[in-house]
């Protein structure tokens, strides 16, 4: 999955959604929910949180 998404269109769009895509393979599915929906709402996404 991260091959479809390059580290440059990671770095630039990354930030561009809330909350922020953690990684290129998250940006790559939020691609696949956007195209397939006319809206995402990425709080419902479930993103699991980050571990320290």
């Amino acid at each position: 999955m991260r091959s479809t998404v390059s580290e440059a269109e990671f770095r630039e769009t990354c930030s561009t959604v809330e909350p922020r895509l953690r990684n290129r393979e998250e940006m790559a599915y939020y691609r696949l929910w956007s195209d397939a929906l006319d809206e995402v709402r990425t709080t419902v996404l479930g993103q699991s949180p980050v571990m320290s």
